[in-house]
């Protein structure tokens, strides 16, 4: 729906540039951990994640650590982390070592399956609801009539939206109508 709605908002007289902003396609890894493989093991998820973020991103989210300067009363974050070089393929990462308490080491492919995927680079929401933005802007022609165009093109394709999916217009369209709904309806208020 999304690309449809964006193709068709591209010919809205006075909407220049309306695009999709958001990359949709951005790479990750999925890491499926096999909870039968890592508990015969002593290992569960928990101590999957930890493993991964103290290498990944520094022990800084798992175990914050600090040192204090006795001459200048100073804390200091003490962070450790695997160097960015010795994590640079799809095998380090499956021969990350994965540690608990009481449970030996263990790589991460002997309990979990990695599979490349592409997820939204960016999520972004509204009232706590994933969103698509397309974005544009006007040109040569005032927003209350490029915004009555859109939400025309909006409501035509409304009945191809998947269950569950609503539309807004947002940004200054929105600050336009919330002052003053007269402004994008047509009608038009007179005083005597």
């Amino acid at each position: 729906m999304r690309r449809t709605c964006c193709g068709r908002l591209r010919h809205v007289p006075g909407l220049a540039d309306a695009r999709i902003q958001q990359a949709l396609n951005g790479p990750a890894f999925d890491v499926d951990v096999d909870r039968t493989r890592a508990q015969y093991v002593g290992i569960n998820e928990r101590d999957v994640t930890n493993s991964m973020v103290v290498n990944l991103a520094g022990s800084g989210q798992v175990a914050p650590t600090y040192w204090l300067n006795p001459e200048n009363g100073v804390n200091y974050a003490i962070v450790m982390q695997t160097p960015q070089y010795q994590i640079d393929s799809l095998s380090a990462l499956q021969n990350l070592a994965i540690t608990a308490a009481g449970a030996p080491p263990q790589t991460l492919s002997a309990i979990a399956d990695i599979t490349r995927v592409s997820v939204p680079a960016v999520y972004s929401q509204y009232n706590i609801m994933p969103m698509v933005q397309i974005y544009g802007t006007t040109q040569d022609r005032d927003l209350g009539a490029v915004a009555a165009d859109v939400q025309k093109v909006v409501a035509d394709a409304a009945p191809d939206a998947p269950k569950g999916v609503q539309t807004a217009l947002l940004g200054q369209v929105r600050t336009m109508t919330a002052r003053s709904p007269a402004c994008c309806s047509g009608s038009s208020a007179r005083s005597s």
